[in-house]
């Protein structure tokens, strides 16, 4: 019993995360597409946002204006340790997870050999 509410606070928590993670890009592409860089398509703001937040830079896209290069190394700072939670959220959960199906499949193999000395 206690397992399964454990288990359901920790999906909560990863579907909060990833709902965090969506809304913090979503954000910072419209932020830059209706504010700071007009010139770039919805798409290719969210896309940026995205390669800035996971520190990826691929450099196809520039903040081209002082105030859009301000705001990127805020948002940076901000949301690259933001994602960073995020993901350890969601290391923590599958670890957890791992283990739990380490110590099952132990148990198993316990079981079975229990049986094999039986027979």
């Amino acid at each position: 019993m206690v397992e399964q509410e454990i288990q359901k606070a920790a999906g909560i928590r990863i579907g909060l995360a990833v709902l965090l993670l969506v809304i913090l890009i979503t954000a910072g592409g419209f932020i830059y597409h209706f504010y700071l860089e007009p010139s770039w398509s919805i798409i290719e703001s969210i896309y940026f946002a995205a390669i800035t937040l996971t520190t990826i830079g691929y450099g196809d896209l520039v903040p081209t204006h002082d105030v859009s290069r301000i705001f990127t190394v805020a948002y940076a700072l901000v949301g690259v340790g933001i994602v960073l939670y995020i993901l350890s959220v969601m290391g923590s959960y599958y670890i957890r997870k791992f283990h739990r199906m380490e110590k099952a499949f132990v148990e198993d193999i316990r079981q079975f050999e229990k049986k094999k000395e039986k027979i």
